[in-house]
């Protein structure tokens, strides 16, 4: 398995096992209440790192999606993280 590859599967793993605490008793709530739960709580992000609305927003799109199907396409004018292009930039 690829790089790219095992950060995905290991992702969907992650997801999972936070999963019950998001359909849970965070259900409902916004990103940036359920970031802040899960802070509180000492719950890492998958990295180990701080909860933000971006990420409960990624997690719960990665939930959302059927199990083993491929992450949505990124938005036209993104590089593979996410990250906006500049104009004339080289690389």
């Amino acid at each position: 398995m690829r790089g790219g590859e095992a950060a995905r599967v290991e992702a969907r793993r992650f997801a999972t096992l936070v999963q019950p605490l998001l359909e849970g008793e965070l259900a409902g709530l916004s990103a940036n209440a359920t970031a802040t739960a899960l802070n509180t709580r000492g719950v890492s992000t998958p990295r180990g790192g701080k909860w933000t609305a971006r990420s409960v927003i990624n997690m719960r799109e990665r939930l959302a999606a059927a199990p083993g199907a491929p992450p949505p396409p990124l938005p036209a004018g993104c590089r593979a993280f996410g990250q906006p292009t500049r104009r004339g930039a080289r690389g």
